[in-house]
């Protein structure tokens, strides 16, 4: 079963194999000891993943102390074939957009290559806290307060080689 937002691409009969499948695979799990291994992910696990580091990319959250990327930026954050774009006008994509929530038309966005983080998730007010430390007048501190938030449009992880910024 493939993921969609669009109903016309459910097919409730699958959903409910899928989930059967779930529960049948969930029996009996147990707990491992920490340790460093290979892990493949469940699609949907996978989205959960990249829900958690998409909140770690935000500028707002580095500013805010609350990101395990702090000071990584520029340099090595992942494996090498980490390759993370920020895909605002994927096509049928989940928060696909031509703007963003600031009126920012939206675009292809590198944050990550080859493990290296090269870019943040930013607002415009998340940049006038990076510029000037802390707003200096009433407006900028208005935009900084109560901005409309930067989410993550679809990261994604592209097909080896079919991705060009």
């Amino acid at each position: 079963m493939g993921f969609s937002i669009f109903h016309n691409d459910l097919d409730p009969q699958e959903i409910g194999h899928q989930a059967a499948r779930s529960v049948v695979e969930l029996s009996g799990g147990k707990p491992v000891k920490t340790q460093k291994a290979l892990l493949t992910m469940d699609p949907f696990v996978g989205v959960e993943f990249l829900s958690f580091v998409s909140a770690a990319l935000t500028a707002e959250s580095i500013q805010r102390g609350r990101s395990l990327l702090m000071d990584k930026l520029g340099q090595k954050a992942a494996s090498n074939k980490v390759n993370l774009p920020d895909h605002g006008r994927l096509v049928q994509g989940f928060a696909s957009a031509p703007f963003d929530g600031e009126g920012i038309p939206s675009l292809a966005t590198r944050l990550s290559s080859q493990g290296i983080l090269e870019q943040l998730l930013m607002t415009p007010a998340a940049l006038v806290r990076m510029v000037l430390g802390q707003p200096a007048t009433l407006k900028e501190a208005l935009i900084a307060t109560c901005p409309p938030r930067r989410r993550p449009t679809p990261i994604w992880r592209p097909p080896p080689n079919r991705y060009k910024s």
